[in-house]
């Protein structure tokens, strides 16, 4: 079982990472509440294209503070322990920004481990870019496990709880770091909640090289914004 006796040194996210994130969700919930009445409001007293321009404010704001909850709560679980001759992992779903991961909670000997995987992400989200540098076990059986980020690369905002285990696994384990180089997501309507990054490179490969910004994605955003601004004008 994982975070046994074994164990020397259980690696965490620290609180800071983690209390903003609940409390970022909690104003984003607010705001939903607010909007969603305001939208009752302006239909009851007849004012439709107000009205649904402030449902479509309070849908997109349900989505973005049900995306910062569950972030809150991957953070505030994520564990490694680094043992001598294993790694345990409890590795909540949802840990990754842009990136569907299920849950994962096992304990790895070395030797099952080929490398430790690494590569940049970049995406835009509502005009603004996104870095991250994700890491992942690549198994000898072929199996890729994500095991997080460090976000907002090149930021006075960055965390490198993950980049500062990875230290610690690699002086420990011996295993080796692959570099695979930078990949650019696909931005969505609603930020990086629907972003789609290119899928991790099998084993023995590279990841794709770096594509050209895709405007219609970058411009999705501002345009229904726009749209939404218009409509409560009028």
């Amino acid at each position: 079982m994982p975070f046994d006796d074994l164990i020397d040194s259980v690696v965490r996210r620290p609180s800071s990472s983690w209390a903003g994130a609940y409390a970022a969700a909690s104003g984003l919930g607010l705001a939903t509440v607010i909007a969603g009445i305001l939208a009752g409001a302006l239909a009851v007293s007849g004012q439709w294209r107000p009205a649904l321009a402030a449902a479509a404010i309070a849908l997109w704001l349900f989505v973005l503070a049900r995306y910062a909850w569950r972030g809150a709560v991957a953070h505030h679980g994520w564990k490694i322990g680094i043992g001598y001759d294993t790694v345990s992992l409890d590795l909540p779903a949802a840990r990754s920004l842009m990136a569907a991961d299920r849950r994962v909670r096992l304990t790895l000997d070395y030797r099952d481990i080929e490398a430790i995987e690494t590569r940049l992400e970049h995406s835009y989200s509502f005009g603004v870019g996104i870095m991250q540098r994700a890491y992942a076990l690549r198994l000898r059986s072929g199996r890729l496990i994500r095991l997080g980020e460090d976000r907002a690369r090149g930021s006075s905002l960055v965390d490198q709880t993950v980049g500062a285990m990875i230290d610690r696994l690699l002086h420990r384990s011996g295993l080796r770091l692959k570099e695979l180089g930078m990949v650019e997501g696909r931005s969505g309507l609603f930020g990086p909640a629907f972003t789609h990054l290119p899928p991790w490179p099998h084993s023995g490969s590279t990841a794709p090289p770096l594509a050209r910004m895709d405007l219609a994605h970058l411009a999705a955003g501002a345009v229904t914004l726009a749209a939404l601004a218009g409509l409560l004008i009028r």
